[in-house]
C-alpha cells in the first residue's frame, strides 16, 4: 500500500510526535508498504535548521526505506504566540503544496495533530485527492493552547473550532493516544465507531536498565558519584508544573545527596534557570535537549523519573510520553496528575501519583523511594514489564498497521 504521512516533526528532531510517527512509518516500510513522509526541515526545539540541511522550498531525504519530503517553514524562536503561529502556518502551506505537486500518488493519507493545522492539511489533501484520511490525534486543539493561556482571540478560536470539526468529519478513522481523548471526542458528537486508542510508547530495546546502579555518568554535570538522581526529561513548557520541581528541590536541600536534573528545552527554561540561581538551589541541574540515543545512555543511571502537570482539565486526558522511557529503564515514576494516568500508575504499582501542585505529597513520594531501595527496584521492574507487555513501539506499530491497511474501514475500537 502507498501511504503518505504528514507530520511537522520527524527525526533527527526529538519529541513525542517525531518518535511516534517515525516508529509507525519505519514499521510500515519494513512490512513492505511504500511509505512517504512530508515533514518540515528539522529545527525543533531551538528553531534553527539543523546542520547538514539547506533551507529550500522542498528537499528529498530518506530514513531507511521511508521516503522523506522536507518542506519550508519559518524558524523564529517562539517568544510570543504569533511566532509559533507563523511556524505552524508556514508548514501548513508548504505541506499542502508538497502533497499536491511533489508527492507521488498515494492510497491513504495519515496526518498527526497537533498542531491542528497539520491535521487540517491532511484532511484537505484527502478531500482534494479523494483518498481516505486517518487522523492521528495526540492532543486536543484548540483546547490545548487555550488551557496554556496562549490564545484568547474569540474570532480566531471559532475558526480553529471549525477546522477541528472539519477534521473529525473528514477522517475515516481517528486514532487517539488516550482514553481521555476518545471520551472527549464522543462528547463532541464524533461517532465512537470511528475512534480507536493506540497509546504512545517507547522502544524497550533502546531504553534499558543500567547493569549496575551508579551515577558516575552525571559527574560531568557536577553531581558527585553515588548521588540519588531524580530526573525530568521533556519540554520545559507551560503545561508542566516546573515551579513544583523547584519547590520540591527547596524542601530537599537538607538531603545533600539528592539532585534534581531537568533535561530539555522550552519557553520557560531561561526563567527556571534564573530562579534556580536566585533561590540558591545547588541541588538542581539543567541539561540540554538530547537525542534519543543520548538520553538512553543517561536515563538508566537516574533513580526516579518525574513529571508534575499543572492542575487543568486538559492534563487529565494526557499520559506523559516521557514516563514510558522512564519505565523501560526500570525507573519508578512520581507524577502529579489526577487524571487517567493516575489509575495506570497505581493499578500497576509502577510508582506514585500525587495531586497536582501538592509539594508535600510529591516530596513524600520521592523520599519513600529514596529510603526504600527494595520498593524502588520492584516498582522499576514492574514498569519495564508493563512497557514490554503493552507499550512497546513494535506492538503499537502493529496495531497502527492494522488500522491503515484496512484504510480505516474496519471496526477496530480496541485500546491499549
Amino acid at each position: 500500500m502507498k501511504i503518505l504521512f504528514i507530520s511537522q516533526y520527524y527525526p533527527p528532531e526529538t519529541g513525542a510526535c517525531s518518535n511516534r510517527i517515525s516508529g509507525f512509518a519505519r514499521h510500515l516500510a519494513a512490512s513492505g508498504h511504500e511509505v512517504s513522509v512530508i515533514t518540515g526541515f528539522p529545527n525543533y526545539p531551538y528553531r534553527e535548521i539543523y546542520p547538514g540541511y539547506k533551507r529550500t522550498w522542498c528537499q528529498t531525504d530518506s530514513d531507511g526505506k521511508v521516503q522523506i519530503l522536507r518542506t519550508w517553514l519559518t524558524t523564529i524562536f517562539p517568544k510570543r504566540p504569533i511566532h509559533r503561529l507563523a511556524n505552524y502556518l508556514g508548514f501548513f502551506i508548504s505541506s499542502m503544496w508538497a502533497a499536491m505537486f511533489y508527492a507521488k500518488k498515494q492510497e491513504i493519507v495519515v496526518a498527526t495533530s497537533g498542531p491542528i493545522l497539520v491535521g487540517f492539511s491532511g484532511a484537505l489533501v484527502s478531500w482534494m485527492k479523494r483518498i481516505p484520511f486517518i487522523l492521528d490525534l495526540r492532543d486536543m486543539w484548540p483546547e490545548r493552547i487555550v488551557a496554556a493561556g496562549e490564545f484568547k482571540n474569540r474570532f480566531a478560536l471559532k475558526i480553529l473550532e471549525w477546522i477541528e470539526h472539519f477534521m473529525y468529519r473528514r477522517a475515516r478513522r481517528i486514532v487517539c493516544v488516550t482514553e481521555g481523548l476518545r471520551e472527549n471526542l464522543i462528547k463532541k458528537g464524533v461517532d465512537e465507531r470511528k475512534i480507536c486508542v493506540i497509546t504512545n510508547g517507547t522502544d524497550p530495546d533502546l531504553f534499558k536498565p543500567a547493569l549496575r546502579e551508579e551515577t558516575s555518568v552525571f559527574e560531568a554535570f557536577g553531581i558527585p558519584r553515588g548521588s540519588f538522581v531524580v530526573v525530568y526529561a521533556g519540554t520545559l513548557g507551560l503545561l508542566q508544573d516546573h515551579d513544583m520541581i523547584l519547590n520540591t528541590a527547596e524542601v530537599l536541600k537538607e538531603f545533600k545527596d539528592i539532585y534534581l536534573v531537568l533535561i530539555g528545552e522550552g519557553v520557560r527554561r531561561t526563567f527556571l534557570e534564573e530562579e534556580t540561581i536566585k533561590r540558591h538551589l545547588f541541588n538542581v541541574r539543567f541539561l540540554p535537549n538530547l537525542k534519543r540515543e543520548q538520553l538512553a545512555e543517561i536515563l538508566p543511571f537516574a533513580q526516579i523519573g518525574i513529571n508534575p502537570n499543572t492542575n487543568i482539565r486538559h492534563n487529565r486526558m494526557a499520559i506523559p510520553v516521557k514516563m514510558f522511557d522512564y519505565m523501560a529503564c526500570e525507573l519508578p515514576v512520581v507524577l502529579a496528575n489526577d487524571g487517567e494516568v493516575k489509575n495506570m500508575v497505581e493499578d500497576n504499582l509502577i510508582g506514585f501519583c500525587t495531586l497536582p501542585g501538592n509539594v508535600p505529597m510529591f516530596v513524600e513520594a520521592i523520599l519513600k523511594l529514596y529510603r526504600d531501595q527494595k520498593l524502588r527496584l520492584e516498582m522499576g521492574k514492574q514498569g519495564r514489564k508493563l512497557v514490554q507487555r503493552q507499550f512497546s513501539i513494535q506492538l503499537l506499530s502493529e496495531r497502527f498497521e492494522d488500522v491503515v491497511v484496512n484504510k480505516g474501514g474496519r471496526t477496530y475500537a480496541s485500546s491499549i
